[in-house]
Order: C-alpha cells, then sequence, then structure tokens
C-alpha cells in the first residue's frame, strides 16, 4: 500500500494556495505518474445518478452540498476506502471552525467529489482528493492517526477548501435559488487591521506581549518589527505577518477556516527561526504563509478589513530587536 510519507509535500499545495491568491478562476497543470489523471470509477464509487449528469463547471462550498442533498448526484460515496449511504455521508458535511482536522478534510474530500460529478473542472481538484482519500484510509484507527504529519493534512484539507469555495479552479457556483434576506448587521470587531494600522497606532495595541513562533516580544519591540524592511527575508516577513494576526485576533477579529494558517505558520517559524538557512523548498514554504497571512490583514481572504482604515506607507527600517525565548 502507498504510504503517506510518499506523498507529495509543501512544494504542490503550495503551488495550489499561492496561485488562488492571485485568481479566482485559476487552472494549473499538476505532472507526475504518481497523479491520476482521472477519477476512475470516482474514487471507487457505487452511485446511482439522478437524471444525469448537468454540465456545471463550477464549484458549491461544504454548506451547500450539507443544506441541498437534493441536488447530490449520488446515493452512495466511498471515502478513504469506506462506503457510505448518502443518509450517512451528509453528516459528515455538518463541520465547524472548531471540528477536528480529519472531519474537516473528510467533509472537503466529499464536497469536492459532488462537484467533480456534477461537471466542476478536475484539474485542480484530482491530485488532492487523491491524496485526501488515500489520508482518510490511513487514519483508520487512532493508532494510525498519531503517525499523520497533522500540518501536511492541514494544507491538504485547506487547499480543498480553495476549490470548492470558488478560489481555485473553475470558479463558485451562483446560488441557484436565490431569496431575499435580511442582512445581518456586522460586527464591528470582526475585521483586520493591515500592518501600516498597527505601526502607526501603537496606542490601539490590546497586547503588552505578543508570542510569535515560540518567542516572546515585549510590544514596543514587536512595533519595531512592524518598522523593518524585510527585504527578502521571508522568516523576517513572516514575523511581521504573524505580529499582525496576533493583534487582529485579540481585537476580535474571527478568521474561521483562516485561523489555521496562523497556528501553521507559527508553527512554522518554530522550525526556522530568525537567521536560520532557507533551502529552496522552505522558502517557497515560508512565502506561501507570507501570501496568506498578509491575503488575511488586507482584506482580500477571512472576515476583510475594518471600515475606514487608512493605509500609510511602511517607514524606514531600524535594527530587529532582540526577543526573549519561552
Amino acid at each position: 500500500m502507498k504510504k503517506l510519507s510518499a506523498l507529495p509535500r509543501f512544494p504542490i499545495l503550495a503551488v495550489i494556495l499561492v496561485a488562488a491568491m492571485c485568481s479566482s478562476s485559476v487552472f494549473i497543470p499538476l505532472s507526475g505518474a504518481a497523479w491520476r489523471q482521472t477519477l476512475g470509477i470516482f474514487g471507487r464509487i457505487s452511485a446511482d445518478l439522478n437524471l444525469g449528469v448537468p454540465d456545471l463547471n463550477c464549484t458549491y462550498p461544504v454548506i451547500y452540498w450539507h443544506d441541498h442533498p437534493e441536488a447530490w448526484l449520488v446515493n452512495l460515496v466511498s471515502l478513504g476506502g469506506v462506503v457510505y449511504s448518502q443518509e450517512q455521508a451528509l453528516p459528515f458535511l455538518g463541520i465547524t471552525d472548531d471540528s477536528p482536522l480529519l472531519d474537516i478534510l473528510r467533509a472537503q474530500l466529499l464536497a469536492a467529489r459532488l462537484n467533480v460529478l456534477q461537471g466542476a473542472d478536475p484539474s485542480i481538484a484530482n491530485p488532492l482528493i487523491e491524496e485526501a482519500d488515500l489520508v482518510l484510509e490511513l487514519s483508520a484507527t487512532a493508532e494510525a492517526q498519531q503517525s499523520l504529519d497533522m500540518e501536511h493534512i492541514a494544507l491538504l484539507a485547506e487547499a480543498l477548501v480553495y476549490y470548492n469555495n470558488g478560489l481555485a479552479g473553475p470558479g463558485l457556483c451562483p446560488d441557484p435559488t436565490p431569496t431575499a434576506t435580511p442582512i445581518p448587521t456586522a460586527d464591528p470587531d470582526n475585521c483586520t487591521y493591515p500592518l501600516a494600522y498597527w505601526e502607526v497606532n501603537f496606542e490601539n495595541w490590546p497586547l503588552d506581549q505578543i508570542e510569535v513562533g515560540g518567542i516572546v516580544y515585549v510590544a514596543s519591540d514587536a512595533l519595531n518589527i512592524l518598522r523593518v524592511d524585510p527585504g527578502e527575508d521571508v522568516i523576517l516577513q513572516l514575523i511581521r505577518q504573524l505580529i499582525v494576526a496576533r493583534l487582529n485576533l485579540a481585537v476580535g477579529a474571527d478568521l474561521g477556516e483562516w485561523r489555521a494558517s496562523v497556528d501553521l505558520s507559527d508553527g512554522w517559524l518554530r522550525q526556522h527561526p530568525l537567521g536560520s538557512p532557507l533551502s529552496a523548498e522552505e522558502q517557497e514554504e515560508g512565502l506561501t504563509f507570507v501570501t496568506i497571512l498578509e491575503s488575511i490583514q488586507s482584506g482580500k481572504i477571512g472576515p476583510g478589513t475594518c471600515p475606514g482604515v487608512s493605509q500609510p506607507p511602511e517607514s524606514t527600517s531600524t535594527p530587529v530587536p532582540t526577543a526573549t525565548p519561552i
């Protein structure tokens, strides 16, 4: 049996995640004999089709498939080598931000399968579906789960989120049954401020100390880091973005599914402290996290930027302060 350790690591997922930041309609050719170019019999599925397969080259998110079981084109589906009826599989889609990582992966895998079956372009989805299916198959027992690379699985789940939510691939399907609903009152605290805001509004900082990558910085030192020109130093770029993410979380920003990116970034920095030499692959990993966090702070993804925020140019560079390891 193919082992999870033999699967491709960050580079393939990094390409998908970064490319999705740049376009809502991205198609990325993925080569390699290890990847099947088709789903074969749809992941070993045994299906009864309802009135044929429509040609819908777009995707629906998990919540759509949860709320519209009548739209499923299958009555049986295989996930991780186990065949489920629609009645058994439907609860898998009822995930929340606090759901276990493997449950989130299972839900995103199911949604991706349903999207491909209805006609969504599978160029990006196929390798992700195959890998997610194998991960679930290898995690059948609690003992097996202890040997899984959870950081890699989190990135895999996030890449499937991109596909299902229309951020990568053919794009999101329009709402098939739009209804007039009251616009909810926005939570004024559920928004993000960019780096430039925190740089010039130190009096509004909610934290006296900030922990980043296993290092505790007092607020004044963290401010100095924001004023540093990082140049091409990927580690310093990520430290700056993670400081901003910590500040936004502290004032009430709900990052939802993007919260995992903050935790993964912190873990990466713990393994690559400031001054560490980076391989080309590690550079790519770090830049992936920088791009995601920067997109959250600027409102491209996540809850959006706070209203009335001006973004002045960053100030000139200053020396990087020292910090206290945890």
